[in-house]
């Protein structure tokens, strides 16, 4: 697949507005946005992101530092092992915090099955090194259609490009970037029906 450059310049653009640690981040605070009033929405996307995204920013900047992996999208499928385990961690700590403090079920629920996703993706890891941009993006954008069918359906092209823009500039195989679309469906799937 021979790409102009362009297209490389544009599909890495894309790439790194759906980075995880982007969508996520908008996806916290569009929950919270949602679950209680303004003032205080901004406080608990604050809390959230404190507590889940700067420690995996953190964590992967040093782990880039000591030249353990390449980049932010951890690209090296065996240097994911220890990326998923962190990200579970810290995933596991902030949805029991979540539930202890008795958080809006919207931003617990979200967050549960978001570690659902990332859990299955780590096992799966073994194998096939998952698009995690494509499959959050998808998990976001189901999610987002339960509330508002425009904004879900927006964000559902917006994860079709990420997953195009994956392929183009070569970090994944089709199946990589269709097994992260299928995981982030059935997830965000789960987290509506429930």
């Amino acid at each position: 697949m021979t790409s102009s450059p362009r297209l490389i310049t544009l599909a890495s653009r894309i790439s790194a507005a759906g980075h995880p640690l982007v969508t996520s981040s908008l996806f916290i605070l569009v929950v919270c946005l949602r679950s209680v009033p303004w003032p205080d929405a901004f406080l608990l996307a604050f809390s959230v992101l404190a507590a889940i995204n700067l420690p995996v920013a953190v964590f992967t900047w040093i782990q880039i530092r000591r030249k353990k992996y390449s980049d932010f999208d951890v690209s090296d499928r065996r240097s994911r092992n220890g990326f998923y385990l962190f990200l579970l961690g810290v995933l596991g700590v902030a949805v029991l915090i979540l539930i202890l403090t008795g958080q809006p079920a919207d931003l617990t629920r979200g967050v549960g099955g978001f570690t659902l996703l990332m859990a299955v993706s780590a096992i799966l890891n073994f194998r096939m090194k998952v698009s995690m941009h494509t499959g959050i993006s998808f998990y976001f954008g189901v999610i987002l259609t339960g509330w508002s069918w425009g904004a879900g359906i927006g964000f559902l092209v917006f994860a079709g490009l990420v997953g195009l823009s994956r392929r183009i500039t070569r970090r994944h195989t089709g199946a990589e970037i269709l097994l992260g679309m299928a995981l982030g469906i059935a997830a965000g799937v789960g987290i509506l029906l429930n």
